[in-house]
């Protein structure tokens, strides 16, 4: 095995874990064909032990997430408005995502994100699952929650100018 220091391989964690490598590659990997019991058996061995992914040098796509927990009402028409404004600045685009539309298929927003290798992602809701947050910390996308409601783990976020009546 390895050391405290030294991260597993996929092969050792399926050894642990007591399933294949192709399950904890899936797990890896954001997908959704593994049970809730295994997935979270198998991400609570890599918090504990630490998975390092092989690098591949893919270049994230110029393109920023933006996932709201609804699209209804005016808020989300003007978060989006500004975001589109400065993303055209800095040449990217601007991908929507509705978690509460996609709710009854579990995590398939997050799938897509992975798939579409953004740039960044913009979260305007609360309840990101601390499982959300290391699988996009894993794939390096850099993460930004606006107005959170609760405390996200491990991350650091700033109120809106809305909630603080200050710049954001």
């Amino acid at each position: 095995m390895t050391t405290e220091s030294s991260p597993l391989t996929i092969a050792q964690l399926a050894e642990l874990a007591g399933v294949s490598t192709a399950t904890v590659s899936k797990v890896v990997n954001g997908r959704s064909e593994v049970s809730s019991e295994t997935r979270a058996a198998v991400e609570e061995l890599i918090r504990r032990h630490g998975y390092r992914r092989q690098r591949r040098r893919s270049t994230p796509t110029a393109l920023v997430e933006l996932v709201f927990h609804a699209l209804e009402g005016d808020y989300p028409v003007e978060i989006t408005k500004g975001v589109a404004q400065v993303a055209r600045k800095h040449e990217l685009t601007v991908a929507v995502s509705d978690v509460h539309r996609d709710s009854a298929e579990g995590d398939a927003w997050l799938e897509g994100v992975l798939r579409r290798r953004p740039s960044g992602v913009i979260a305007v809701f609360s309840g990101l699952t601390l499982a959300q947050h290391d699988l996009l910390a894993r794939r390096e996308i850099p993460l930004v929650l606006l107005d959170p409601a609760d405390t996200p783990p491990a991350a650091t976020s700033r109120p809106s100018a809305r909630a603080t009546g200050t710049a954001a």
